[in-house]
């Protein structure tokens, strides 16, 4: 496994590679000629350090999960799902299903995780 760092010079490599590919030769040198060769580099560098950030913010996202959500926010995003779909009676069908699972032995919060699985809104713990 290779470390950040080593990633990260990697893909900088990789980029800058491709950068000079796309834009070719003649396009850098035309830079050099009509700006001067230390706002080129100023302008690589510039790129360069724009292109570290992104894969950093990158790498640090990667085999993060994402926290898991709150019973409050899985019923309202039930309700909205139940609201497209039964309209004015969405409520009272949500709260039954609700019910319904808490009277199989289900707190409230369970029974909102549980609906929210079945519903596709979350993935089955």
């Amino acid at each position: 496994m290779l470390s950040k760092v080593t990633t990260v010079f990697i893909i900088l490599f990789i980029l800058t590679g491709l950068i000079a590919f796309v834009t070719g030769l003649p396009y850098w040198l035309f830079l050099v000629l009509r700006i001067g060769a230390k706002l080129t580099m100023l302008l690589l560098c510039l790129m360069i350090i724009l292109v570290v950030l992104i894969t950093s913010q990158m790498l640090n996202s990667v085999g993060k999960e994402a926290p898991p959500k709150k019973p409050v926010d899985l019923y309202d995003e039930l309700s909205y799902a139940y609201t497209q779909f039964y309209g004015k009676i969405s409520r009272q069908v949500l709260e039954d299903k609700i019910d319904s699972l808490i009277k199989r032995g289900l707190g409230r919060e369970e029974a909102i995780r549980k609906l929210a699985e079945k519903e596709g809104l979350i993935e089955k713990e």
